[in-house]
């Protein structure tokens, strides 16, 4: 029942993910510290990221945020403007305004 106040956190604290500094974070939230210890020793979700890792590479994500619009990679590097963009033409086109 902690899932988006560590998800939170975390995209709060980026620069500061070491594992005694994610085990401080858990514990602030008040996570079952015994439980927390014995999943991180025995990496029992490391097989889970590394999948998830691969789906992205297989996927042609380079980094994160990644947006994808009608299944291709929408390019945000120069700004979320070229995001709205993409959305704005698809359903520019699917609404059927579009007569070329």
């Amino acid at each position: 029942g902690r899932f988006w106040p560590m998800h939170d956190l975390l995209f709060e604290r980026q620069l500061q993910l070491k594992t005694n500094q994610l085990r401080g974070y858990a514990g602030q939230l008040g996570l079952d510290m015994a439980r927390y210890s014995a999943e991180m020793e025995d990496h029992v979700y490391l097989q889970r990221i590394r999948e998830h890792q691969q789906s992205g590479r297989d996927s042609g994500v380079r980094g994160t945020p990644t947006f994808f619009v009608n299944g291709r990679i929408q390019d945000v590097s120069f700004g979320i403007h070229a995001l709205f963009d993409a959305v704005e033409a698809l359903l520019h086109t699917s609404s059927g305004a579009d007569n070329s």
